[in-house]
């Protein structure tokens, strides 16, 4: 539980799919110690707080209202007009801490605008009274009613006061001592000097074997270009790009940016309350801009301008051809899906637990800022995460912070290397110039620590393959992300598009997205796969297919003895005893027994409609 006070200029850190929300916890008693959190605007703390007030204003200052749980009140006032909302704050104190709820705003912001917005005016109701004129009646007197700082001091509010302890939880617990002093609680990710391995050497090492990695160049055999978000105003300040459920030009999604951090870093009392999960700008056509702008950067022990086959044969008539990257998805053409993007954010945004999309390895190249990697293996799942056993649905808490927060200790107790862990737990911390090597099937968890941008790309090379094959041939409604082409020439092909330009694309308008109706088309996707590497390197193809074979027949041997496996098995088996486990539906009526403690959101893995990218899904989300 937070202690709030007031922040000082030296009290501060320095450091998916369909959505069903429910209710959540309490700011949880299990987080990492205690810390000082910045007041809240109006005043609002902790219900635990009542305990020693000598002034409590929720049953004169809400009236009947009272009688209901602060949730319910929430639920209730979400239902109504913004207009009468704001109005609604005028009554009381306690009711105007209600109606002014951030969180609140930022839904009706999102369904007025239907996610795309045209600037950010500093908070979430701000924006909304922005881009209702012209659209709903906002008279200005209305408009005028705000916060005014502490004006609720007495009202105790778990609900009101959770985003703030959310948006506010220091990251240094989390993240590795960097002095070596501190013993740490788990293992940490190999990091190793690219410009001493070979290509071969890294698929020897890391890529065959399914082990993470850092790649470090100490010898500054690449140059990495240090843009932030700045730069990229700089560069493309007025196109529009994709920030999750939001699409908005560069430039207000750096105003937002800079706004959730300087609520809390600027030492003054907290103006608005931040998103606890801020937007992450998560945009592949600006990716693809880049790249055929010559600044998108592929690491070298990544790139191939031949077959990575060894077959010398199979090279020779390669050469002269057109320049193949290792990513054996790009002979599928114009249906290949999104494979590269470039993501940035503020401190705290990021990406919850997921893995990546159709059983493809990822990398990730930090170009500023900081971000922190929690990665398990493919036949673990993290503590507060429940997946159904064919892997199509998942339950999770609805931010990284409050993971963080709530399930973290019984992540390490669980996978560090304690006396009960069993060590499979990976924990670091990419800088700079740095990349990371998410190897296909591995769960991992990535939180900016401070402001930062990145390239990354999903890819299969031959290490990937033979997954990836099971996984097209047996797993079609779980394909994500593939296209099928409407006309006859691709727009992909046409000239880079003006920074100024609101071009941004952000999706090619004659290729769709199959989506759940396109199963058939899906269930094509393998053998037009196999047909094109066939035409590319058949020895590969061959050598992938027959280790897919192998795949499935381990796969029956087990359903045969009992036991389960996840298809496109890669690495570690990721298998349960089927006599003695609890099943997820056990498992997640127990976490509702113990107080609804595990609570959050569920989704799908069916891919989403069109470019609505977002965070939503283990499977889906591709960094």
């Amino acid at each position: 539980m937070p202690v709030a006070q007031k922040r000082s200029a030296d009290n501060h850190d320095s450091t998916p799919a369909n959505t069903a929300k429910a209710p959540r916890a309490n700011p949880s008693a299990d987080g990492e110690g205690v810390h000082l959190a910045p007041r809240h605007p109006f005043g609002v703390l902790p219900g635990g707080n009542a305990l020693f007030a000598t002034k409590a204003i929720r049953r004169s200052s809400l009236g009947l209202l009272a009688l209901l749980s602060d949730n319910d009140i929430l639920a209730i006032f979400q239902l109504l007009e913004p207009n009468d909302l704001t109005k609604l704050g005028a009554v009381s104190r306690a009711v105007r801490a209600f109606a002014l709820h951030e969180p609140n705003w930022k839904e009706a912001t999102l369904e007025l605008t239907k996610g795309r917005l045209a600037c950010w005016r500093g908070s979430w109701r701000a924006t909304y009274i922005d881009h209702a004129k012209g659209k709903v009646g906002i008279d200005d007197g209305v408009a005028a009613i705000g916060p005014t700082i502490g004006d609720a001091k007495g009202l105790f509010s778990d609900a009101l006061y959770l985003p703030l302890h959310i948006a506010s939880l220091p990251l240094h617990p989390y993240t590795p001592s960097e002095s070596g002093h501190r013993r740490q609680p788990y293992n940490l990710i190999q990091r190793v000097d690219s410009s001493s391995l070979t290509p071969e050497e890294f698929q020897a090492r890391f890529a065959r074997p399914s082990v993470p990695c850092i790649l470090c160049d100490a010898a500054g055999a690449q140059e990495v270009p240090p843009w932030t978000l700045s730069d990229l105003v700089q560069m493309y300040g007025n196109r529009r790009i994709r920030a999750e459920a939001l699409s908005l030009p560069m430039c207000a999604y750096n105003d937002y940016a800079q706004s959730c951090a300087h609520a809390l870093d600027d030492g003054e009392d907290v103006r608005w309350v931040p998103d606890e999960s801020p937007f992450y700008l998560f945009d592949p056509t600006l990716a693809r801009t880049m790249h055929r702008e010559g600044r998108f950067l592929v690491p070298r022990l990544l790139r191939s301008d031949e077959s990575p086959s060894d077959d010398e044969e199979s090279k020779r008539r390669k050469r002269g051809e057109i320049r193949k990257e290792w990513d054996l998805f790009s002979l599928l053409q114009d249906r290949r899906p999104d494979h590269v993007w470039v993501i940035a954010g503020p401190q705290r945004s990021g990406s919850g637990w997921h893995t990546d999309p159709n059983y493809t390895s990822a990398y990730n190249t930090v170009l500023s800022g900081h971000k922190l990697w929690l990665l398990l293996p493919p036949h673990l799942t993290p503590p507060g995460i429940y997946i159904t056993p064919d892997g199509a649905d998942i339950t999770a808490p609805l931010s990284i912070g409050e993971w963080l927060d709530g399930f973290w200790k019984e992540c390490v107790k669980k996978h560090g290397t304690g006396a009960q862990g069993d060590g499979q737990l990976l924990v670091g911390v990419c800088a700079p110039g740095e990349t990371m090597f998410v190897p296909a099937g591995w769960k991992h968890l990535v939180v900016n620590l401070d402001e930062s941008v990145a390239f990354t790309q999903n890819f299969v090379s031959p290490a990937e393959l033979p997954a990836v094959l099971d996984f097209l041939k047996n797993r079609p409604d779980q394909i994500s992300g593939f296209r099928i082409r409407r006309a006859a020439k691709s727009s992909l092909s046409s000239s880079s598009p003006c920074c100024g330009e609101e071009e941004a694309q952000e999706s090619d308008p004659e290729l769709d997205e199959l989506d759940d109706g396109g199963l058939r088309e899906k269930g094509k996707l393998f053998e037009t796969f196999v047909k094109r590497l066939r035409d590319f390197d058949e020895r590969l193809a061959n050598e992938g297919l027959a280790s897919m074979e192998r795949i499935e027949k381990e796969r029956r041997e087990r359903q045969g003895s009992g036991t389960e496996t996840v298809v496109g098995k890669v690495g570690a088996t990721a298998k349960k005893d089927a006599g003695g486990s609890s099943t997820w539906w056990e498992e997640l009526k127990r976490g509702g027994e113990k107080g609804e403690q595990s609570t959050g959101f569920s989704f799908s893995l069916a891919p989403g409609d069109g470019d609505e990218d977002g965070d939503a899904a283990l499977g889906e989300v591709p960094w």
